[in-house]
Parts: structure tokens; sequence; C-alpha cells
């Protein structure tokens, strides 16, 4: 089974059966791959054009525009559906516990202190490397516990440079 979430708050679910999608009440998707980025669906007699704008993989999410109106799908496979079921759906999410140096080189600055909130891809600090600056950034959400580096300080690879609560 799969669902499909729009941020439109319409949302469908799919079967696969053979080479063919089934909706909830038993009725064909029908989809046409127009180019790799462009489709055409007929869902619940409604008439779609599809446009794949982003995808991303790890978080199951696609940007897209359905009738030239932009929204964001999340996708959930069957897995994704028994561990929601179970009140589980965060036990594939990765953990952070800390960040690491990814090769050795000079702290040049530093954007977070101890009790901070960060997401996925936010800027924690500028590491010089190769006289290349290269912005660390959180692999995951977490809590800053502890800066272990400060500015002008050199690091070695795999060195921690920030622990999470």
């Amino acid at each position: 089974m799969f669902k499909v979430d729009l941020s439109t708050g319409e949302n469908y679910s799919f079967t696969k059966e053979g080479e063919s999608f089934l909706d909830s009440n038993g009725n064909t998707l029908d989809f046409i791959k127009v180019s790799d980025t462009i489709f055409h669906l007929i869902i619940n007699g409604k008439s779609m054009v599809t446009h794949i704008d982003k995808v991303d993989y790890e978080n199951k999410t696609v940007e897209l525009r359905v009738n030239n109106k932009p929204t964001t799908a999340k996708l959930s496979d069957k897995m994704d559906l028994l561990l929601k079921s179970m009140g589980l759906e965060d036990a594939l999410t990765k953990k952070m516990n800390e960040e690491k140096a990814p090769m050795p080189g000079l702290v040049l600055s530093v954007s977070i202190a101890p009790g901070d909130a960060v997401q996925k891809g936010d800027a924690l600090l500028v590491l010089e490397a190769m006289k290349m600056e290269n912005v660390i950034k959180a692999s995951g959400d977490g809590v800053v516990k502890e800066v272990k580096v400060q500015p002008q300080q050199a690091v070695e690879k795999n060195e921690v440079l920030v622990t999470f609560e």
C-alpha cells in the first residue's frame, strides 16, 4: 500500500496489483508519462497534469505542480504506514548525537551556542581546509548540548565539533 498526502489537504491511497495501481475504491489509476518530469494522471475521474520539480528521497517528499498549482506530496509506503500505526513513525529518523570534522582544518567561526535548536541543514560553523571555507551543517534536527571548538582552533579529521542532546 502507498499513501500520498498533499500539502493542499488532499490524500490518496493506492495498492499495486501487477503493473497497475488501484485506489482505495478499487479504481485503476491511469497515468501517462509525457516526459521524465511530466505526467498526465486521472484519479477518481479527475484529470491532472503533474510537473515534478524536486524529489527529496531521504524525506520521501516531492515538490510538484498539479494543474500548474504548486504543492508538496509526502509519500508513505507499507513500512511507513505500519510504523505509524504502531506509534513509531520516528523510528527511522536519524538521531544526531554529535557533528564531527569531515577533514582537518581551522575553525573560522561558530554560529551556534549551547541550548540552540538546529534543524537539518542549518549552518553550525565554518571550517577552513586547504584555503577553502567549508560550512559545516547539521546532519539532523537537535538541540546543541556543547560546542567543543572555538574560532581559530585547529581540528583533526573526525574530531567532535558539537554534541547534541
